[in-house]
């Protein structure tokens, strides 16, 4: 599982880091260093004490010993500061190259000069050379030699005693003694020079390679974190071996580990008989195969939302679908406004990778659509109400001409009784008023919905919005709090904004709040600015069982006894005819916040 967050600032530039092999490679080649200075040095005492004819005179002895003590010395002391020197590391290698060819000089000249056995510590440091410095090293060991030899053979020279029988043969002899050895360190330098610059041209190669695949490492991360889609691989066994961010948040998820877990740990509504979960029998016989190769499906998860989803736990699998959707696991229903729910769109794909054909596992996509269901049920809603409301509306108009017969005509014959002084029984008298008031209840219910079906064309103009709301607290001075500021002018239609204020204040009032605060704010969207007038009331609020209030918008609907249902849904037509919107939301601690949205005034 990827970790969930990622430096604001992330480098998908890595580069080899060379410091780091260098000082690897440095380190190694100083143990190298101690261990043969130490076995050199004990193999030569050994050596020494038990042959029965000493190698060397023993007052040369201790002087050995001692050159192999500090060559060991400066090894460790090497050891030590190599980890401060880290901006120095050629400096470093080349004074250790210069130490060791000194000391290793000085063994040769105690030991016999250039006949000494220990001549081969100079292929041994030119060796070292290519591995710390590559040719540079290689050759400057070399170049150390040439002056080490001459000196030796300068010296071996020198003790010749001509006068006394030694011959040109002997000075020949150490010349091209000298010479010799001179040219096989120069063709060893050659050979471990070529080497060592092969070697470094394959480990930048690798070390780049290495630096590529951090770089297409991180960038993948970064995409896995950065797609809103949930993704999970799964391996021929149905085991989880990856899941992203978004499809631990989608699944609830988040700061659970299921890596190495069966898929029925992410989805534990899935069927029984899948348990051991054979994956293409599931496939087959649950999900739908595309044309193109993938099983598709949609679902929806109630989950918990954030502050309750430690203690909750559970991904509840709802079927309450619209057709041709599908839902896996048991029906059950959540408390009303403790879970959110979230529509999935689903598709799995198998993965079986062209280098390593029986690595196969399947690939899932997790995509959240609930925007996009509710604006598709919206729409289809809104699109059946349209059609029923030109339907409506004419029905009402023919409606509301008999109608208007039948109230003059009850009208008229209360008149023509009154005339002619005829005295009606007590149920003739009721039954003519309940006649009369249910007829004018007719009237007004047509009234009002001719009213939302087609709405006035709204007159425009700028106005306070303070100033308007003070007007209608004259009525209800006492339970009306106006937090309006003298800068809240808005470009709307005067009348029909006091109609919608009104009807909130009103429908505030018949649900028990004592009080009704309204008050706004400016916002900034798109290039437009709006107030947003909320009025907020303590009254009894919604019910729990409205999941979506914005049901409350609907024609019809009511929680009164008396309500028509087209109060709220005529404030919301006037809203939107002034280039508004009207919405409501729960008020913490109980009652009811509706936000106006309108237009603001530039005239101000």
């Amino acid at each position: 599982m990827y970790e969930s967050t990622l430096p604001q600032q992330t480098q998908f530039t890595h580069q080899p880091d060379i410091l780091s092999l260098t000082k690897q490679r440095l380190t190694w080649l100083l143990l190298v260093r101690v261990i043969l200075s130490v076995g050199i040095g004990f193999s030569f005492v050994f050596l020494q004490a038990t042959r029965l004819r000493p190698l060397y005179p023993e007052e040369s002895l201790p002087t050995i010993i001692s050159v192999f003590v500090a060559i060991y010395i400066f090894n460790l002391i090497f050891i030590f500061a190599l980890g401060r020197l880290e901006k120095h590391h050629e400096f470093f290698s080349y004074f250790q190259l210069l130490i060791d060819c000194l000391g290793s000089g000085a063994l040769m000249f105690l030991t016999g000069g250039m006949e000494s056995p220990l001549i081969f510590l100079f292929a041994i440091h030119v060796l070292m050379g290519a591995v710390s410095l590559y040719r540079q090293g290689a050759w400057f060991v070399v170049i150390l030699a040439m002056g080490i030899f001459a000196l030796l053979c300068a010296h071996e020279i020198s003790s010749l005693d001509f006068q006394r029988g030694a011959s040109l043969r002997s000075l020949r002899y150490i010349l091209t003694n000298g010479l010799y050895q001179l040219g096989l360190l120069s063709f060893i330098a050659v050979l471990t020079a070529y080497l060592s610059e092969q070697t470094r041209v394959a480990q930048l190669r690798l070390s780049f390679a290495n630096s590529d695949m951090k770089t297409l490492k991180l960038l993948n991360k970064h995409l896995l974190l950065s797609v809103h889609n949930g993704i999970i691989y799964l391996n021929s066994k149905g085991l989880i071996l990856m899941i992203n961010q978004a499809a631990e948040e989608f699944l609830g998820l988040t700061g659970q580990g299921v890596i190495k877990e069966q898929i029925q740990t992410v989805f534990p509504h899935l069927p029984t008989k899948l348990s051991h979960l054979n994956l293409q029998a599931m496939v087959d016989e649950h999900f739908i195969l595309t044309d193109t190769g993938v099983y598709s499906w949609e679902y929806s998860v109630l989950k918990p939302p954030i502050e309750e989803s430690a203690s909750e736990g559970n991904i509840l699998i709802d079927k309450n679908f619209p057709n041709g959707q599908y839902s896996l696991g048991k029906h059950k229903l959540a408390p009303s406004g403790s879970f959110d729910r979230i529509v999935l769109d689903c598709s799995l794909s198998e993965v079986s990778p062209s280098y390593e054909p029986s690595q196969r596992g399947w690939l899932m996509i997790l995509q959240d659509v609930s925007i996009k269901r509710r604006l598709e049920l919206k729409v289809a809603h809104r699109e059946r109400l349209a059609s029923l409301g030109e339907m409506a509306a004419q029905i009402a108009h023919e409606v509301r001409n008999p109608l208007a017969g039948m109230v003059s005509s009850i009208e008229l014959l209360n008149q023509r009784r009154a005339q002619n002084e005829e005295a009606l029984d007590p149920l003739e008298s009721r039954l003519l008023k309940i006649i009369g008031r249910e007829a004018q209840r007719i009237n007004q219910l047509t009234e009002s919905f001719l009213r939302f079906s087609r709405p006035p064309k709204p007159h425009l103009t700028n106005f306070s919005l303070k100033l308007l709301v003070h007007e209608l607290s004259l009525i209800q001075s006492n339970r009306l709090v106006n937090l309006l500021d003298d800068q809240v002018w808005v470009f709307a239609d005067s009348d029909q904004v006091r109609q919608i204020l009104w009807n909130l204040f009103n429908n505030a009032w018949e649900a028990g709040s004592e009080q009704v605060e309204i008050s706004a704010y400016l916002i900034e969207a798109q290039l437009k600015r709006f107030w947003k007038i909320q009025v907020a009331d303590q009254g009894a609020g919604f019910p729990n069982t409205l999941e979506d209030l914005d049901l409350i918008f609907q024609p019809f609907y009511s929680n009164k006894e008396q309500g028509t249902g087209l109060g709220l849904s005529l404030c919301r037509a006037l809203a939107v005819q002034q280039g508004g919107h009207l919405e409501v939301a729960r008020r913490q601690g109980g009652g009811a916040v509706f936000t106006l949205e309108l237009p603001i005034s530039y005239e101000v």
